[in-house]
This record gives structure tokens, C-alpha cells and sequence, in this order.
């Protein structure tokens, strides 16, 4: 059976309430973010509650990159999780550096990205 853990930023088990009163502190949730070229948003987040479904693993921080996916041929950079601090920190970096060199290989003009991403997908 799976059990619902949460640890806060060094990876200490805390309670529910702890999570809740850190939750609402965004200079404690947010680990790091970058604008890459005004376009991508990279974030990185603790997010307290332990998301790894597998026993014994810790995941309680996590990358997204907004302004990508669904927006015509920008890649999905998908979500990475990790258990630790250090570990986001290097993981950001990474994605950051990933979606540097894919906007650098891939450019567009700022008046034809503006137009794509005033067009909603196609099915």
C-alpha cells in the first residue's frame, strides 16, 4: 500500500499542516526559473509531497517548462522529478541548457512566433 509522505526541502519527513503553512511561502517552493529567449519559461519546484509511486523512492521536486508543447514544433521537455535539492539545481540547469540549444538550432522570428503562438494546435 502506498503511503502519503511529505518532506520539505532537505528531505526531512514533516506533517500535513508543516506542508500546508510551506506551501503557501513561494520563496520556499521556488527552487529556480529561467526565461529562455522571452519564449520558454523554465521552473523548478519542491512540491513537498512525495510523488515517486515506488517504495523507498523520494521525489519531491520537479522541472516543467512552460510555453513548449503544444505550440507549433516546439518540443514537449516533459517534467523531471528528483529527491533532492542538489539534484533540481543540476536537473535545471540542464533543461535550461536543452531548451537554450533547441531555441538556438530552431530560430523563429519574433513576429512569426507571436503569430503561432496566437494560433491555437490543430488536432
Amino acid at each position: 500500500m502506498y503511503e502519503i509522505e511529505y518532506f520539505d526541502r532537505k528531505g526531512r519527513r514533516i506533517t500535513s499542516e508543516e506542508l500546508q503553512r510551506l506551501l503557501f511561502q513561494n520563496d520556499y517552493k521556488r527552487v529556480a526559473e529561467d526565461a529562455v529567449e522571452d519564449t520558454l519559461w523554465v521552473s523548478t519546484v519542491w512540491l513537498g509531497l512525495n510523488h515517486a509511486w515506488w517504495p523507498g523512492g523520494v521525489e519531491i521536486f520537479e522541472t516543467m517548462v512552460f510555453g513548449a508543447g503544444s505550440y507549433h514544433g516546439v518540443p514537449d521537455f516533459g517534467q523531471r522529478r528528483y529527491a533532492t535539492e542538489e539534484e533540481a539545481l543540476a536537473g535545471h540547469k540542464e533543461v535550461v541548457l536543452e531548451a537554450k540549444e533547441w531555441m538556438a538550432k530552431n530560430s523563429v522570428s519574433e513576429e512569426l512566433l507571436t503569430k503561432l503562438l496566437e494560433t491555437p494546435p490543430q488536432p
